[in-house]
């Protein structure tokens, strides 16, 4: 992925997942997606939730060490 993930732009990348359809293990490489704002942490928090609720592993990889100390406060695994 890259870009920018904030309030606005969390519904496309949402938008861009079908667990039901997608494989048993999805990798999200984060290596240049910045993270902006709560609703970015929300947006991973859900898609992990909806992944889980499939029986499906989502993985995410390359986490700024900002967005690994978000997404810890927001308990949200990484790998």
């Amino acid at each position: 992925m890259h870009g920018t993930l904030f309030f606005a732009s969390t519904t496309p990348f949402l938008n861009q997942f079908d667990p039901a359809n997608d494989p048993s293990v999805v990798t999200i490489d984060c290596r240049h997606l910045n993270f902006v704002d709560y609703s970015a942490i929300a947006a991973l928090k859900t898609l992990r939730e909806r992944y889980d609720k499939a029986g499906k592993h989502l993985r995410v990889l390359h986490l700024s060490e900002r967005c690994k100390k978000l997404l810890k406060r927001a308990r949200v695994n990484h790998d």
